[in-house]
């Protein structure tokens, strides 16, 4: 008998066996006698099945198809294109490339930095829009000087961890330049806004790449651009701590003083200049930072 057989099967006698109770009890409420229901005799049910007196009308009957996730592991890893395996760099930033593959069962990428090959204590970021074919990305903040790391990524399909990657290793460099500050321009320190709309603006850095404004609530988010003025919504009338980093090829500069903001209630409106399409690009790349360097630091985020 198949499944779809055994299910029909026990479907038909479960209606079967509710009917005939029914039946049962509508006959024992008619009777005139006048002994208690308890001590009235139950009819076996094969006798009423077995009675000429029943009949059967035929119904339409309608079959919910169930629906089974697949979770099933994703069959490849990504493939790591730089920097070189056994590389020796100059920076204590380098810029990670992968190939994640086209699997189009694949969700989320996840990749992980250590000074440990059993990767005790870990570096990373995790990302949705990592899963698919070539990407790249660095990480927000700086390695060791002159360290050797081990790093290893894998992919999530669904919920559902895939097999690691190759393990490759690296040396990072020194004695590059790690560039100043930055000067915060607006929002004024301590100020208090009409919106929850808030654009924060400060001074280039010569030689910047790119900066990092870092803004905290309780949670810190960090968000990337190649300007110097970035636009973000946050939450209503919540106070804020903020500040910027810049960098170069070599290593994230020093962080700028910590200003404190307070945002408005939510509707208010503020005028902003849009930011340029390559300004954009980067402004979607935001993250949440959490853990530390010596247990396990990890950016969630996408572009």
């Amino acid at each position: 008998m198949t499944s779809r057989s055994l299910i029909i099967a026990t479907l038909v006698a479960l209606v079967l066996l509710v009917w005939a109770a029914a039946v049962q009890g509508a006959d024992m409420k008619s009777a005139t006698s006048s002994a208690p229901l308890a001590s009235q005799p139950l009819l076996p049910v094969a006798s009423i099945l077995a009675s000429p007196a029943i009949t059967f009308t035929p119904v339409a009957t309608t079959f919910l198809p169930v629906v089974f996730r697949d979770y099933a592991p994703c069959t490849a890893a990504p493939q790591f294109l730089s920097p070189p395996n056994g590389s020796n760099l100059s920076t204590r930033l380098p810029l990670f490339r992968w190939d994640s593959g086209n699997d189009p069962r694949a969700t989320d990428f996840y990749l992980e930095v250590s000074q440990y090959s059993g990767f005790t204590n870990t570096y990373g970021f995790s990302g949705s829009s990592y899963a698919q074919g070539v990407q790249e990305r660095r990480l927000a903040w700086n390695l060791d000087e002159i360290t050797l790391y081990y790093w290893r990524a894998h992919l999530y399909c669904g919920s559902t961890e895939g097999p690691d990657s190759e393990v490759w290793t690296f040396t990072t460099g020194s004695g590059g330049t790690v560039l100043p500050g930055a000067s915060l321009i607006s929002p004024d320190n301590g100020a208090t806004l009409p919106s929850r709309t808030v654009t924060f603006s400060w001074s280039s850095v010569s030689g910047a790449a790119e900066y990092k404004v870092n803004y905290k609530a309780g949670t810190h988010y960090s968000s990337y651009t190649t300007g110097t003025q970035l636009t973000r919504s946050l939450l209503p009338n919540t106070t804020y701590e903020w500040w910027v980093e810049a960098r170069n090829d070599y290593a994230w500069g020093a962080e700028s003083v910590h200003w404190t903001l307070t945002t408005g209630a939510t509707g208010a409106v503020v005028s902003i200049e849009p930011p340029s399409p390559a300004e954009q690009q980067l402004q979607d790349r935001t993250v949440i930072e959490s853990g530390d360097s010596t247990h396990h630091r990890v950016e969630q985020g996408a572009r």
